[in-house]
């Protein structure tokens, strides 16, 4: 697991690499943990990150299976959404509650499964409260405490929330290995003391800075 999170994130064509189009720093945590925290701002790759540990993992030799919990399936058609957040949606639920479903489920996915793979969720606090946020850190560490399951190999959380990173990590029995994606990369202890606030100019610049770095990664 850390060999291959090494290889994604330091010194290669998309990060840290000679004329890579991001920026990452990894923290390395206990070397028996299973558990990776992705961090970083809106626009600054951390999802894209997961989407090349996943090419990787289908890459591999034996395969290694990526089960990814997006939150951006919930605004697509089709039946990935359907079976992450049913067939209703929002349009019943609280946002909160439907991305609880979701994480419950893709833990039962990845603790039924009879082959290696990988659970990677993508920003699990979306519609979650800050009174909320810390909870689900905490659920999520308390998952990986007991137990992934026999073939589950990783758990990957994605998320921009300090709330919910920090729960994880004080709840974990073991020290997560931590990736930060930004201009300026932190170590963990450093990211989740940090409280940088972006000013208007640079929100409206996001959509400018997003397709700017979808080109150089494309290219």
């Amino acid at each position: 697991m850390l060999e291959l999170i090494r290889d994604v994130f330091i010194d290669n064509t998309y990060f840290n690499g000679d004329g890579a189009p991001l920026k990452a720093h990894l923290t390395e945590g206990d070397p028996a943990s299973k558990v990776l925290l992705i961090a970083g701002a809106n626009a600054s790759g951390k999802s894209f990150g997961i989407t090349v540990l996943a090419s990787c993992l289908n890459g591999a030799t034996p395969k290694v299976e990526p089960i990814q919990v997006s939150m951006k399936y919930r605004t697509k058609e089709g039946m990935h959404r359907c079976f992450m957040f049913g067939p209703l949606g929002d349009q019943r639920d609280s946002t909160g509650s439907i991305s609880l479903a979701a994480v419950r489920g893709g833990l039962r996915t990845a603790q039924g499964r009879d082959r290696p793979c990988w659970l990677m969720l993508d920003e699990p606090d979306t519609g979650l409260s800050e009174e909320f946020t810390p909870a689900m850190g905490e659920y999520l560490a308390t998952a990986a405490n007991v137990g992934l399951g026999e073939h589950c190999q990783a758990l990957v959380v994605v998320s921009h929330s300090r709330a919910l990173l920090k729960e994880m990590a004080a709840t974990l029995t073991l020290r997560p290995h931590f990736v930060h994606v930004d201009e300026q990369p932190l170590e963990l202890e450093g990211w989740l003391a940090s409280s940088r606030r972006r000013t208007v100019a640079e929100l409206e610049a996001l959509p400018s800075i997003s397709t700017e770095r979808y080109r150089a990664i494309n290219k």
